[in-house]
């Protein structure tokens, strides 16, 4: 096999290695130390000696797909070993990661004809993915895909070394640029010797620089396990790939070519042959090796620019034996390292009279003195209530750029815990808006001042993601305010719910938000200006266009933020506005679909399955046929069924079939979308079992006969605001309940109002009635008679064999109360009929979906609710339409059970 590079790697014997070629020995014995195949290791290693025995496999190029998962973009390089590609992970694409791209390195069939070399690498790329250095390429995992063998591991944009040598350093490179590149090769090592691996293969051409001209070494993965502290037999290092002799001649030293155990001095003394190259432009032995250099009595050249120390420190680091050689890497940059004019100065100085040895000594302890104390201080103006302490990141930079490296290392590392409360502070005094700080910019200043000083700062992490949050959070509860400002005429004013102090409150979170340039508010202000002689002339045209502006932009909003109810009215108001059917692919769907899917998935994440079910119905009503809320709604109809069926008391055979075939199917269709399901009910801790697959095999150990539990009558459910819910058959529920605490008599309550869902599923199953077209299944069922509800009540009776009626006035104001005081202001409960709430579209339904203590959502506002006092009737709560005044738990008028489009109804369940 004629080389083409000579520094790629081969799989050739040892002596026909050439030049920079990394040369690949296969496993042989060496007396006193052989390496052993442990049985731990025995079935790994029998599986990759299979697949040295397998024919070649598919050809992988650009355009592949290893794994279902990496796909080839382009070739970066090749090698003896293999090919590197480019590759896009397709799994961070789905997770909308900004950084898809990793490198991949597939081996060629030369390669892995050897198996145990497979093994090695296998054990040794291991090894390296705990190697955690900013000088490291990262290498993320070592597998295979049929009988292709890749690694995988972090893409880095550059040169490799050999080539900046060859293009840019010919004659040699000036050792102050230099340096910053040797530095952070000698860095890497340090890290990487300390974990106890060795390189072994360390030359120019397994070195990147990034363009911003940092040095990253790479190939660990195919690293020798050294024996750094393994003194017990149980740490011997199985299957050592020091046995496999893979090393590049020119910088291998000379124990490495007699086949000796690794051991970090081997990586030394290829490091100095790599610093010899880097500062003259050649090799120190014209890339003849150790053995035959030192046959020769070849000596290293000078090298220009390094004082005596520096050079001492270089010949002894590429000494041609071990016992000459310096054996820590730590050692050899010290020496390498220039010394300040403080550290030259001080021998000559000590060399002086004695008195001026001891004025010498005594200036310089000060003067290292004051720079602990320097240090010190610094670290003491991160905490906080410090007179002197730091008030911006402009301070902090300022602070660091007076220190020197050393200082500013032991800074950054020292007092990680104290930058990051600092910081997190910071970023406090900037943006809370629980504190009307809004100030999002500078918070994000901040987060980038984390990124220059790459400090330890989990707090300050945490606190990035929940920050993005609260924006858009904080921009939809603005877009809703400055709604209603705008409809209530309040343009002007110095109030906080007045439109100038809205629009100053998003401009200090976005200057550049689409909310400043509201085309509603617009209108308004032109009207508002014009004067009696000169009204403004809008058309019906643009008005409409200018409402329909504004009802997108908030839809995008509660989009952002994962506000579905909001969402639905602002989409529905679309609708209404574009006069047309639902498309469900234009921007305002995929809007309102994203809003639901991210609900549902924070329902799924609580264990509401129902609600996250419920959540997506409610989508896929308003936009139509989607594929993704339908394989969505597919998902959690499958867990509901299957988390009712395992509440159940029995579960029939015919059930159990059914559900395993609907497992199936949705395995088949949609395999992915059942992961994420159920990784989200094992975080939750609603999934113990593991897999929904794995609770269908279980209910097969229900007895079929046994005794009727009644879900509800589950200690510690009384007052915890847990829901509970009968089981009719396989799949099919009731309304969510809570148990309310009554003395030794609990009784349940539904936890909402009847939804238009519900009543849906009592229509379909007698066959006596029918919901209309265009209903929301989430919302309230409401402008139907009394008299339908109880034939509901009677019909849950008869299904679940429980006893479902309206709740008494007393049951009523119990639940409601939560057992105490429980009020809510905060309820919608509109602006009553007036000729402005009609304007604010005071006849539609509206709900904050408030929650009591015992779990009652909407117990005041959005409709009012029948209760019963003996055979009369009487409707409790407040509704959309009732006014502020009526928005208490209190509020009460009589009723003769006739519909009335914002009266509805809870049902109250008797508990076994």
């Amino acid at each position: 096999m004629k080389p083409s590079d000579d520094e790629a790697t081969r799989v050739l014997p040892v002596q026909a290695a050439d030049s920079d070629a990394t040369v690949f020995k296969p496993l042989h014995a060496q007396a006193g130390e052989g390496t052993a195949t442990g049985s731990a290791s025995q079935g790994t290693g029998d599986s990759w000696r299979h697949m040295a025995d397998l024919a070649q496999g598919e050809h992988i190029g650009v355009g592949s797909l290893l794994k279902e998962r990496f796909f080839m973009e382009r070739e970066l390089g090749r090698g003896g070993m293999g090919v590197v590609y480019l590759a896009r992970d397709e799994r961070k694409v789905e997770a909308r990661d900004r950084d898809p791209y990793v490198a991949v390195k597939v081996l060629n069939d030369e390669f892995r004809k050897h198996p145990d070399a497979l093994i090695a690498l296998q054990r040794e790329s291991r090894r390296a993915q705990h190697l955690g250095n900013d000088h490291i390429v990262r290498v993320y995992d070592f597998d295979k895909d049929g009988t292709n063998v890749f690694m995988t591991m972090e893409y880095v944009e550059g040169q490799d070394l050999r080539t900046i040598i060859r293009t840019k350093a010919r004659d040699g490179m000036a050792f102050d640029e230099a340096w910053p590149l040797i530095a952070d090769m000698g860095e890497a090592l340090v890290r990487a010797h300390a974990a106890g691996i060795v390189h072994s293969d360390f030359k120019p051409g397994n070195v990147m620089v990034t363009p911003s001209g940092m040095a990253k070494v790479f190939d660990f993965g195919i690293a020798r396990a050294g024996k750094i502290g393994a003194e017990h037999r149980d740490d011997r290092t199985v299957f050592d790939a020091g046995t496999l002799g893979a090393m590049t001649p020119a910088y291998a030293s000379l124990e490495m070519l007699q086949g000796k155990a690794p051991t970090p001095s081997d990586d030394i003394y290829a490091f100095a042959c790599v610093v010899f190259e880097l500062l003259t432009g050649r090799h120190p032995f014209d890339k003849q090796n150790a053995e035959e250099a030192l046959a020769a009595g070849r000596r290293p050249p000078a090298v220009p620019g390094l004082d005596k120390r520096q050079y001492r420190a270089l010949v002894d680091a590429i000494a041609f034996t071990a016992d000459k050689r310096s054996g820590d890497i730590s050692v050899v940059m010290a020496g390498l390292r220039k010394r300040r004019l403080r550290e030259r100065a001080t021998p000559w100085l000590l060399a002086t009279a004695g008195l001026m040895v001891l004025v010498v000594a005594a200036t310089w302890f000060g003067s290292l003195q004051a720079e602990r104390r320097h240090t010190a201080d610094t670290l003491r103006r991160f905490a906080p209530a410090q007179v002197d302490g730091f008030r911006s990141e402009d301070d902090v930079r300022n602070a660091l750029a007076a220190l020197d490296n050393d200082e500013r290392r032991h800074v950054v590392v020292d007092g990680a815990d104290a930058i990051d409360g600092f910081l997190v502070r910071l970023v406090a005094s900037r943006w809370d808006p629980a504190h009307d700080h809004y100030d999002y910019a500078g918070a994000q200043k901040v987060f980038t001042l984390r990124a220059e000083l790459k400090t330890f700062a989990p707090k300050l992490d945490r606190r990035r993601e929940e920050v993005a949050h609260e924006r858009d959070e904080a921009l939809n509860h603005l877009d809703t305010r400055l709604s209603q400002a705008i409809l209530a005429n309040r343009l002007t004013g110095n109030g906080a719910d007045d439109v100038p102090a809205i629009l100053a409150t998003i401009r200090a979170i976005d200057p550049s938000s689409r909310l400043l340039a509201n085309p509603e508010l617009k209108l308004k202000l032109a009207d508002a200006a014009s004067t009696v002689a000169t009204p403004a002339d809008h058309s019906p045209a643009e008005m409409q266009e200018a409402e329909r502006a504004a009802r997108l932009e908030s839809l995008r909003q509660a989009s952002a933020a994962g506000d579905f109810g909001k969402a639905l009215d602002s989409y529905n108001q679309l609708r209404g506005t574009d006069g047309g059917a639902p498309v469900s692919t234009d921007e305002p769907a995929n809007l309102l679909a994203r809003a639901a899917l991210d609900a549902a998935r924070a329902a799924c994440g609580a264990g509401h399955w129902k609600e996250a079910s419920d959540t997506v119905a409610a989508g896929i009503a308003a936009t139509g046929d989607r594929p993704d809320l339908a394989a969505a709604n597919t998902r959690y109809q499958l867990a509901l069924a299957v988390m009712t069926a395992a509440k159940g008391p029995a579960v029939s055979v015919a059930d159990q079939e059914a559900l395993r075939k609907q497992l199936d199917a949705v395995k088949a269709t949609d395999p992915d979308g059942l992961k994420e399901l159920e990784a989200a009910m094992r975080s939750s801790k609603a999934l113990p079992e593991g897999s929904l697959a794995n609770v269908v095999s279980r209910l097969r150990s229900t007895p079929v006969a046994a005794p009727r539990v009644d879900p509800c009558a589950r200690r510690g459910l009384a007052g915890s605001s847990r829901e509970c819910f009968d089981t009719f058959s396989a799949g099919a529920h009731g309304p969510a309940l809570v148990v309310i605490p009554h003395g030794r008599k609990p009784f349940a309550m539904t936890r909402t109002e009847i939804t238009v869902a519900d009543l849906d599923q009592y229509c379909r199953a007698t066959r006596t009635c029918a919901i209309t077209r265009g209903q929301v299944p989430t919302q309230p069922a409401r402008s139907i008679p009394v008299a339908f509800a109880r034939r509901y009540a009677a019909w849950l009776s008869q299904v679940s064999s429980y006893s479902y009626r309206l709740p008494t006035d007393d049951e009523w104001m119990l639940a409601a109360r939560a057992g105490s005081d429980w009020d809510s202001k905060d309820a919608t409960c509109g602006t009553a009929s007036t000729g402005l709430g009609r304007f604010v579209r005071g006849d539609e339904w509206s709900s904050k979906s408030v929650t009591n203590p015992w779990g009652l959502v909407d117990m005041v506002g959005g409709i009012w609710e029948w209760t019963t006092k003996g055979a009369d009737l009487a409707v409790r709560g407040g509704s959309y339409r009732s006014g502020p005044d009526a928005c208490s738990v209190t509020s009460m008028h009589a009723s003769d059970g006739s519909a009335e489009r914002d009266v509805g109804f809870r049902l109250v369940r008797d508990i076994e």
